[in-house]
């Protein structure tokens, strides 16, 4: 798989009534950003910990890899790639070193055609 892949992260702090949980590990899908999948990884989790994330192809082979440590970690990643194929099996893995821990998200591209409609009362 030739792909190169582009790392943008902020650390934030987030004010939120919801309780958090030690092991609260979320990936989410934000949308594309030069006709790339861009993905923002969220780590809710207090105390602060410290944390190896891999991101890894569909045939296992690492392509990026980063220690984080702190609390309510925010981070966006994007997979710069040519053939969206490519994509598809890339897996996210996200370690707690204290609990030794890992949560795996697998990435499984597929795409629809959605047509929005608006209706307006004259």
């Amino acid at each position: 798989m030739t792909a190169i892949f582009s790392l943008s992260f902020s650390t934030a702090t987030f004010a939120t009534d919801a309780p958090k949980d030690s092991n609260a590990v979320g990936l989410h899908f934000v949308g594309k950003v030069e006709n790339q999948p861009l993905f923002r990884l969220v780590l809710n989790n207090e105390p602060q910990g410290n944390y190896t994330v891999r991101v890894k192809d569909a045939n296992g082979d690492e392509i990026f890899s980063e220690k984080l440590k702190g609390g309510s970690i925010s981070r966006m990643y994007r997979l710069d790639t040519q053939n969206a194929d490519l994509i598809s099996g890339t897996t996210f893995e996200v370690t707690n070193k204290a609990t030794n821990n890992t949560v795996v998200y697998k990435i499984n591209n597929g795409s629809k055609t959605v047509d929005n409609f608006t209706i307006a009362k004259l």
